[in-house]
């Protein structure tokens, strides 16, 4: 995340953080100067947030719903961040429709979810609930008609393997790995038009 936010203005940012619980990355840009909202669906850790928010002195503050629907206008924010959180969500696409809803025109979706691809022997706990593959994880962000990458994109499968081994020795249900994409919110005129034409062209032809 350094590297792919590093060129944000922290000082002059509005963050959203999705699923935030007990993540230190919103805390870190707020130190930074980001402005920040974190989002959660339980109020379990508005104590904790309260405490730091005092301690670090820092402009924090946090909305509690239950459902994908952000609590905010559309094209308010410059930076969302959702860290692990997909896979736990399960209208997944409205998830990432509002996280670009609520993007301003050229403001950043920085996203990590779990995969799970079970032609490398990999499983998902059904407690964690549903993890995309990377057919599912291109369908739903990088041709999302209104985000598109902030760099030319290609899965790194010669990694996969060793990643693998590597998780399963840090728990017995990591048996699966991880993917992260920062995307950049189009304007909604044309561009984002263009996109949905070139999708609906793609099915009619039968393709994905």
């Amino acid at each position: 995340w350094r590297q792919g936010l590093a060129e944000v203005p922290w000082p002059q940012t509005r963050l959203v953080d999705i699923g935030s619980e007990l993540s230190a990355l919103p805390w870190w840009l707020a130190m930074r100067g980001a402005r920040v909202t974190l989002i959660e669906r339980s109020a379990d850790f508005t104590g904790h947030w309260d405490f730091v928010r005092r301690r670090l002195g820092v402009a924090v503050d946090w909305r509690i719903v239950d459902t994908a629907d952000l609590p905010l206008p559309p094209r308010s924010v410059d930076v969302v961040t959702s860290l692990s959180v997909l896979e736990h969500q399960p209208d997944k696409a409205r998830a990432v429709d509002e996280m670009a809803r609520v993007l301003r025109p050229g403001g950043l979706l920085a996203l990590s979810c779990d995969i799970c691809e079970p032609g490398y022997g990999m499983s998902y706990p059904a407690w964690g609930g549903a993890a995309l593959d990377r057919r599912g994880f291109d369908a739903l962000l990088l041709r999302h008609p209104d985000l598109e990458p902030r760099h030319d994109l290609a899965w790194n499968a010669e990694d996969i393997e060793s990643f693998l081994a590597w998780h399963r020795q840090t728990a017995p249900h990591h048996t699966y790995v991880t993917a992260a994409v920062v995307l950049r919110r189009l304007p909604g005129g044309w561009r984002s038009l263009r996109r949905r034409r070139a999708r609906a062209h793609a099915r009619f032809l039968g393709g994905d």
